[in-house]
C-alpha cells in the first residue's frame, strides 16, 4: 500500500497519483494526517497504535474542545472488509449512550482518503498500567471498578453489542467531578450487533486470546456470556495481578481455557478485613468461578445479575483500605480542600474566556492562581506539579498552549484522591507524586513527566537540606537533576530520576534521627553508581534490530518486527540488568514488552519501536 502525501488516497499498484501527479510514499507521516482530517481537527500529538491505525490527540479548529482521533490506515484503510469493519465500529460505538463507555464524537469515510473515528479524550490510565504498576488491586477498588465495567456491559448487551474484546488495555480509568477511578470502555471495533451482519471472516482471530471464552476460542456463537467470561478473567487479574491462565504457545493457554479449572484468588491476608473477612472471600471466589464457567449455561447469565452477585459479596460494607493495612492515620486528601477550591474557581474563571477566544485572559487567570498556591507552600508533590506547568507554560509559543498546561496540571491535582501517609518526608512526598502523576506517565506525556520529575526532585532536595538531614540522597538528586539539565531536561529526566522513585516508594528508605538508613541492597543503586541511558552496545543492538524491523513492517511483516523487537529488548534486559545506573532504561524496556506482549503485532511493533527510539534520542 503506497499513500499520496497530497491528499493521502491510498494505492496497492500505482506509482504515481493520478489526483496530484505525485510520487506515492510507503510510509504515512502525522502531516499526511493532518491534512487528512482536514480543516476540522488539527493534530496535538500521536498517542498510541489503537488497533486498526493510529491514535491521535487533535483539537477541533472552531471549538475549543480537544479529542480523541483514530485514522484508519494501511491496508486496513483500503480493503473493503476492514472499511466495512471501520463503519461497523462507528455505527456500534455510536448507537450506545452510557458513562462507562468512551462517546464516539463523529467519524468520515471519504472516498479515495483515510477513514477516521472522533471520540471523547480521556485523560486517565488504561486497567492494564494501574495493574503493571500496583501489580494486584486492592479487593474492594477491583469490585467498584468490575460493577462499572458491567454497567456498560449491561447498556451494550440489552442494546444486541457484544464486545468480544474486553481485556485491561481496553478499560481507562478517569477522574469525573469529585470521583476516582470511574472507568471507560474503548474499542468496539471487534464489537458486532447480534442481529446485524456478522463480519464472519474475522472468524476468531478476533480478540486476545488471554480473555477469550472457550466459545470464542473454538469459533462458536457468541453472545453477552463471552464478554462475561473476559469480565472474569479481568477481575481475577485486578486481585491477583496475573491471568488465571497463562502459556507461552495459544494452542496450550486454549487447551488450559477449555479443560483447566481457575484457580483460586487467595488475596494476602492484610486485605481480608476489606471483603469483611475470609467468609466473604469464599463469596468472591464464587463469582470469579462462575463468570470463567467452561460451559456458558452454567454462567451468570447477565452483566446486571453480576452486579448484583458483587455487590451481596460487600453487602456488609467495606472496611477502609487503610484498616486493612493497619494505618495510624488512615487516608489523606493529596490536596488540601481549600486549594481545591482555588483551582476549580479558576477553571469556573478561565475556562468560559478560553472558549470565546480570550486565550491570553484564561492564561492569567490560571497563572495567578497557580502562583499563590505554590506560594502558599502545599505538599511538596503538590507544589512540584504547579511548578513543573509553570516553566513549561513560560516556554510556550502561544497563550492557548500556555493555558493547556496550567489546566492539564489543575486537573491532574483535582484528580489525585487520597494516599496513607506515614510521616516520613521523602516516603510520603513519593507517594503522593505518584498519585498526582499517574495520568502523566506513559510515552504520549514523557515530556511532562520529565518536567514534572525534575521540579519534585528539586522540591525534595530544597526541603531535606532544609531540615539537615538526608543530604546523602540530597546530594544524588541534586547531581541527577543537574545531569539531566545538561542534556535538555524534559524525557532526559525520566532515566536518572524515576529510580529513586522506585526505592522511595518501597519504604526502603526511613529515617533514624538526624540520619538516613539505606539497606545495603539499595545503597548502590541510589547514592554510588551514576546514572546512564545506554552504553554504545545497547545502541548497537538497538539499531540493528531497526534495521531488520522496519524493512519487515514496510512488507507488512508485522509480526516479524514486533519480535524482533522484543528479543532485542529481551537480550538487553538480560545482559544488563545488573547495572544500577542503567535501571531507568531497563524498566523502559520492561514495560514496553509487557505492554506489547498483550497487543496485535502492528501495535507491538510501534510499542516497542517509540521506545527503542527514545532511548536513542536519550543517548544523544
Amino acid at each position: 500500500m503506497k499513500y499520496c502525501e497530497q491528499c493521502g488516497a491510498a494505492f496497492r499498484f500505482a506509482r504515481v497519483c493520478p489526483r496530484d501527479n505525485l510520487p506515492l510514499s510507503a510510509a504515512i507521516t502525522d502531516p499526511l494526517v493532518g491534512r487528512v482530517l482536514g480543516s476540522r481537527y488539527r493534530i496535538l500529538e500521536r498517542i498510541g497504535a489503537g488497533g486498526m491505525g493510529q491514535v491521535y490527540r487533535a483539537a477541533h479548529t472552531r471549538i475549543s474542545c480537544v479529542f480523541a482521533v483514530k485514522v484508519v490506515w494501511g491496508d486496513f484503510a483500503y480493503d473493503p472488509q476492514m472499511q466495512a469493519r471501520f463503519v461497523r465500529e462507528a455505527e456500534v460505538a455510536s448507537c450506545l449512550s452510557s458513562r462507562n463507555i468512551v462517546r464516539v464524537i463523529d467519524f468520515a469515510e471519504e472516498a479515495g482518503s483515510l477513514p477516521y473515528l472522533v471520540m471523547e479524550y480521556l485523560e486517565g490510565s488504561s486497567l492494564y498500567d494501574v495493574i503493571t504498576r500496583s501489580r494486584k488491586l486492592e479487593p474492594t477498588r477491583a469490585i467498584r471498578i468490575a460493577e462499572q465495567i458491567c454497567r456498560a456491559l449491561a447498556h451494550a448487551h440489552e442494546r444486541g453489542v457484544v464486545h468480544r474484546d474486553l481485556k485491561p488495555e481496553n478499560v481507562v480509568l478517569v477522574q469525573e467531578d469529585d470521583e476516582s477511578d470511574v472507568a471507560k470502555i474503548l474499542d468496539f471495533g471487534v464489537a458486532r450487533l447480534r442481529d446485524g451482519d456478522r463480519l464472519t471472516s474475522f472468524g476468531v482471530t478476533v480478540g486476545t486470546p488471554l480473555y477469550m471464552s472457550p466459545e470464542q476460542l473454538t469459533g462458536g456463537e457468541l453472545d453477552g456470556r463471552s464478554d462475561l467470561y473476559s469480565l472474569g478473567v479481568v477481575l481475577f487479574e485486578m486481585l491477583t495481578g496475573h491471568p488465571p491462565f497463562q502459556a507461552t504457545t495459544i494452542p496450550e493457554l486454549t487447551r488450559q481455557h477449555l479443560h483447566e479449572a481457575p484457580p483460586l484468588v487467595q488475596p494476602e491476608e492484610s486485605a481480608l478485613p476489606s471483603l469483611g473477612g475470609a467468609g466473604l472471600l469464599a463469596g468472591l471466589n464464587e463469582v470469579v468461578h462462575r463468570l470463567l464457567a467452561k460451559n456458558r449455561e452454567h454462567r451468570i447469565s447477565t452483566a446486571r445479575e453480576v452486579i448484583a452477585a458483587l455487590a451481596a459479596v460487600t453487602k456488609d460494607g467495606p472496611v477502609p483500605a487503610s484498616a486493612a493495612r493497619g494505618s495510624q492515620s488512615g487516608p489523606t486528601a493529596v490536596l488540601a480542600p481549600t486549594i481545591a477550591l482555588r483551582l476549580r474557581e479558576a477553571i469556573l474563571a478561565g475556562a468560559p474566556r478560553y472558549n470565546v477566544g480570550d486565550k491570553k485572559g484564561c492564561f492569567d487567570i490560571y497563572r495567578q492562581v497557580a502562583e499563590s498556591v505554590v506560594a502558599s507552600a502545599p505538599s511538596i508533590a503538590v507544589s512540584a506539579r504547579l511548578r513543573a506547568a509553570l516553566t513549561r507554560a513560560t516556554k510556550r509559543a502561544t497563550a492557548t498552549e500556555a493555558a493547556w498546561d496550567l489546566r492539564y496540571a489543575f486537573d491532574d491535582l483535582l484528580q489525585s484522591g487520597q494516599v496513607v501517609l506515614r510521616g516520613e518526608l521523602a516516603y510520603d512526598a513519593t507517594v503522593t507524586l505518584l498519585a498526582i502523576a499517574e495520568p502523566r506517565r506513559g510515552p504520549s506525556h514523557a515530556e511532562c513527566w520529565g518536567d514534572y520529575l525534575l521540579a519534585f526532585a528539586g522540591e525534595l532536595s530544597k526541603r531535606l537540606t532544609a531540615e539537615g538531614r538526608h543530604q546523602e540522597l540530597a546530594r544524588s538528586l541534586d547531581q541527577s537533576s543537574t545531569t539531566a539539565i545538561q542534556r535538555g531536561g524534559g524525557r532526559e529526566a525520566t532515566a536518572l530520576l524515576e529510580p529513586f522513585l522506585d526505592i522511595l516508594s518501597m519504604g526502603a528508605i526511613t529515617a533514624t534521627g538526624a540520619t538516613l538508613a539505606v539497606p545495603p541492597r539499595f545503597a548502590a543503586p541510589l547514592l554510588s553508581a551514576t546514572p546512564r541511558h545506554t552504553t554504545p552496545e545497547i545502541q548497537r543492538k538497538i539499531i540493528a534490530a531497526i534495521q531488520v524491523g522496519a524493512p519487515a513492517f514496510n512488507q507488512h511483516q508485522h509480526a516479524l518486527c514486533a519480535s524482533t523487537y522484543q528479543e532485542t529488548a529481551a537480550n538487553i534486559i538480560e545482559e544488563n540488568k545488573g547495572d544500577p545506573s542503567l535501571a531507568g532504561t531497563m524498566r523502559m524496556l520492561e514495560r514496553a514488552l509487557a505492554e506489547s506482549s498483550g497487543q496485535a503485532p502492528t501495535d507491538a511493533a510501534w510499542t516497542m519501536r517509540n521506545v527503542f527510539d527514545a532511548i536513542l534520542r536519550l543517548a544523544q
